[in-house]
């Protein structure tokens, strides 16, 4: 399979330009220099090449950037150019942390050269002029006419940027090239300039867009004539008249869907994806419309793991050219499946439910293939009483090191029982253990669990757990399959002591037959005590080790509280959680980054949502981005106004997919074609995923599931 994903260059080229050492900083002040145009360009004349100005609070009118500088604002918010800023040719400069305000109908920027602009606001168009290169990360563009326009031979990187209230947000033009990355288009309908509007319309150009949001637009993304396009892990809600069109693809490249979800379209006049001539790739992607789904006319069209659902209309209709899918589902309710006329394919391990399955409409040749059987011996089916106490094990969230160890405890104890029932010699074995890590990650909830295995497969006579801490008298007469004991110090009582020895040493030699003592706390801790008192460690032999919840657990955490509660997640309140979490984690805050903290934010937030339901006299809304009342710094609410920069990481090749709220659990990854499960991502631009990177450790959010939670002790 080719790799889809694209590099960003955004970071390269600020490398490669402003890596300088010690660089000449200016303040550019109004009060001094003056606000003129005049003034302002000869302030950044008297700096030297790669100089950085600083603009201080106020407005200042338009200028040129003739020479290499890096132009921003200390005090981000404060600062407002109120005419057109001119990147000239053969000039790479940097603009950012100020506000574009320019009059009516006058461009906010101009780019002629190489400009660089982040976490800038832009009340006004931007235009990207033959041989210019605009790389934009971390903006919002906010205007009633285009955008930002691409001319020929011009090329846009976007990135975490949201673009909203044009005809055409990103407007590509014959010959140019443009790249979205993790950004929003909204709220693009047509005017005066455009019959339709929509978030991005590329012709003759070359589009790449990836981890991107079309929402309520006239029409989601529409490419004329374009040779090929990639479209990888984007989302199409509620777009009025079609969520993509493409007409008359040429040249050798395909049209590529990969791992997209369509939904909330309600459009009748037109399907919700419209394909004309040429090759379309679709791949893993998810289509639920109330009426016309896919449409292809004389499109040699190739569908691979995807769902397509109409409530009206065709799932699929295809008017000549070819239909190959695999591994796919067509569904209407008032419709068939598959609607065909002159056309030619194969559905092969598909599934067709609708009115009339494949309807042909004259003049089709297309065969249906039942899912083949692989030759190759298959794994024998485990126990159905293992597979059983092993599916118990999802209900823990995270903790894949965990799980692996009482996985494989089970096994064992599984095959001792075994052994046992049919006669056959078998040591004794010892199933007490160590619960090795921080307050607040489950291990509580993980013995009861623990303790419930055991005793279904018979290792322990009962799977009643009993907590017990330090204070507690050895006089306890212990009833209880499996005790949990508490090494935490409490009462002056610490674990490394003769008490604390003399209380553990005392448990082991009370324990029933058939019972199991779990010691919890620090794992070195534990461990010293341990390699002080051998005669204790013969008696405890087993190690489970927990860790702190990162931001993706934290999220599945607050998603079983919200699946318990009944309330649906809406898009934009899962943005922000993911946010807040990786806020919160990144600073240290303890308070919310446990499971009795995130217990503590969904009651914060349930509470601000019932409030919500009873002003809107409704009880079945979304969970919306205000209920979760959590303060963040400007950086992290950027990513909540603008576009938050989220991936996935693939386990089996490393790479870095993009992330959005709403698109399948399952993602295929876009370098190497495995399919992993990420229900939610990690932030990019966090401190938490830097640190991960740099250590080189287990990326992968995709072992988070959604679990069901029981009340927690721990």
């Amino acid at each position: 399979m080719p790799n889809f994903l694209k590099e960003r260059i955004f970071e390269k080229t600020y490398a490669e330009v402003f890596a300088v050492p010690n660089r000449r900083e200016s303040l550019v002040d109004g009060d001094v220099s003056g606000r003129t145009s005049r003034a302002v360009e000869k302030a950044l004349g008297r700096l030297p090449k790669i100089g950085i100005a600083d603009f201080g609070p106020g407005n200042f009118e338009g200028f040129r950037i003739n020479k290499p500088l890096e132009i921003l604002c200390r005090e981000p918010g404060t600062t407002e150019i109120t005419g057109t800023v001119e990147a000239l040719s053969r000039v790479t400069a940097v603009l950012s942390s100020v506000i574009l305000r320019p009059p009516p109908g006058v461009p906010a920027l101009v780019v002629e050269g190489v400009l660089l602009c982040d976490d800038l606001d832009i009340y006004g168009s931007v235009e990207v002029r033959a041989g210019g290169v605009l790389l934009m990360r971390n903006c919002r563009v906010a205007v009633s006419s285009t955008g930002i326009g691409v001319a020929g031979n011009a090329e846009a990187e976007i990135t975490a940027c949201r673009i909203s209230g044009s005809p055409a947000g990103v407007n590509a033009e014959p010959g140019s090239k443009v790249s979205i990355y993790s950004s929003r288009m909204e709220a693009c309908f047509g005017n005066a300039e455009a019959e339709n509007g929509a978030g991005l319309y590329a012709e003759k150009a070359d589009a790449h867009v990836e981890g991107c949001e079309f929402f309520r637009n006239d029409v989601g993304l529409c490419l004329n004539d374009c040779n090929g396009a990639e479209v990888l892990f984007s989302r199409f809600h509620a777009n009025a008249s079609a969520a993509f069109v493409a007409t008359h693809p040429g040249g050798d490249r395909p049209l590529i869907f990969q791992n997209c979800v369509f939904d909330g379209i309600q459009a009748r006049q037109s399907a919700v994806v419209s394909l004309e001539g040429g090759r379309a790739e679709m791949r893993h992607s998810k289509l639920d419309a109330a009426h016309g789904g896919i449409e292809a006319a004389n499109c040699a069209l190739i569908i691979e793991g995807s769902k397509v659902a109409t409530a009206d209309g065709a799932a699929l209709a295809i008017d000549g050219g070819s239909i190959s899918a695999v591994r796919c589902e067509f569904s209407s309710a008032n419709g068939p499946a598959v609607s065909a006329r002159a056309a030619v394919g194969t559905l092969t391990a598909s599934k067709l439910d609708g009115g009339h399955g494949l309807l042909d409409e004259g003049g089709s040749r297309i065969q249906i293939f039942a899912q083949a059987t692989p030759a190759q011996a298959r794994e024998k089916a485990p126990d159905p009483v293992l597979a059983e106490i092993l599916a118990t094990l999802d209900q823990i969230v995270g903790q894949q090191r965990a799980v692996a160890e009482i996985e494989r405890i089970f096994r064992l104890a599984h095959i001792s029982s075994e052994r046992m029932r049919q006669g056959l010699p078998m040591a004794s074995q010892r199933h007490s253990a160590l619960f090795c890590g921080p307050r607040g990650c489950g291990k509580r909830d993980a013995a009861t669990l623990y303790a419930a295995g055991l005793h279904r497969l018979g290792m322990l006579e009962s799977p009643h757990v009993v907590d017990l801490t330090l204070a507690d008298t050895p006089s306890i007469p212990i009833r209880a399959g499996l005790v949990f004991l508490r090494t935490a110090p409490v009462s002056g009582l610490v674990l490394n002591s003769s008490v604390g020895a003399e209380l553990v040493a005392h448990l082991i030699r009370n324990l029933p037959a058939r019972g199991a003592l779990v010691l919890d706390g620090d794992r070195n801790l534990l461990r010293g005590f341990l390699r002080s008192r051998p005669e204790i460690a013969r008696e405890i032999p087993l190690e489970v080790v927990f860790s702190a919840f990162q931001p993706p657990e934290l999220c599945a955490l607050f998603e079983a509280h919200c699946v318990n509660e009944h309330i649906p997640i809406g898009a934009d309140a899962a943005k922000k959680l993911l946010v807040v979490v990786h806020a919160l984690h990144d600073r240290l805050h303890r308070r919310y980054t446990d499971r009795a903290g995130l217990a503590e934010l969904f009651a914060e937030t349930r509470q601000n949502y019932l409030e919500r339901c009873a002003l809107e006299g409704r009880f079945d809304i979304q969970l919306a981005a205000e209920d979760i009342a959590v303060p963040v710094d400007r950086a992290f609410t950027c990513a909540i106004e603008r576009s938050g920069d989220f991936v996935a990481i693939c386990p089996h090749c490393g790479s870095e997919n993009p992330w959005v709220p709403g698109l399948n659990d399952e993602l295929e990854c876009g370098a190497c074609g495995d399919v992993f499960p990420a229900p939610w991502g990690l932030l990019r631009t966090s401190s938490f995923f830097r640190r991960l990177k740099s250590r080189g450790d287990d990326l992968m959010p995709g072992a988070v599931a959604r679990r069901r939670l029981g009340p927690s002790k721990d």
